[in-house]
């Protein structure tokens, strides 16, 4: 952080005390910053280059930034997202695969709609349920009691 106010301190002529004072650790907006005097315009890439290039003395359009690394294919991420055989990947799935990600998604969907069968049935009267809260119901009946619903639930592994 000394090394920072340093820095700054020599980039816009004040003493590192006077910057330690505005700063002192915070992340300030463009305009209250250039109110303090800590940045000298507001903007984004284009105008950063611009004035850099200003800065410079290069004439205008007598320059072009070039921007050094690989060009991404927008459909390699998605095509290594689908056929992702990495084994170290890390989800319910194990594998990481598409087919394995359907699958656990198919199966935590089938869970769901077992749970939600189970708490309509386990209940007696009327009943109201949020449909858009997520919240788990613990039912008061035991599962033996629920019959055939919770059998089914055994009986695919979703209990």
């Amino acid at each position: 952080y000394g090394r920072f106010l340093g820095l700054v301190s020599t980039a816009r002529g004040k003493t590192p005390e006077a910057i330690d004072a505005m700063a002192q650790g915070r992340v300030w907006d463009g305009g209250t910053a250039r109110q303090l005097g800590l940045v000298d315009e507001v903007g984004g890439l284009d105008t950063a280059l611009a004035w850099t290039a200003k800065q410079a003395g290069l004439a205008e359009g007598g320059w072009h930034p070039a921007y050094l690394g690989n060009e991404v294919d927008p459909y390699a991420s998605l095509l290594d997202l689908l056929l992702n055989n990495d084994e170290e990947a890390d989800g319910p799935s194990g594998s990481g695969d598409f087919v394995a990600l359907t699958a656990a998604r198919q199966q935590a969907g089938l869970q769901q709609a077992v749970a939600g069968l189970e708490r309509l049935f386990s209940g007696r009267g009327a009943q109201a349920y949020c449909l858009d809260c997520d919240v788990p119901v613990q039912s008061a009946v035991p599962v033996k009691s629920l019959g055939w619903l919770a059998q089914l639930g055994a009986w695919l592994g979703l209990r």
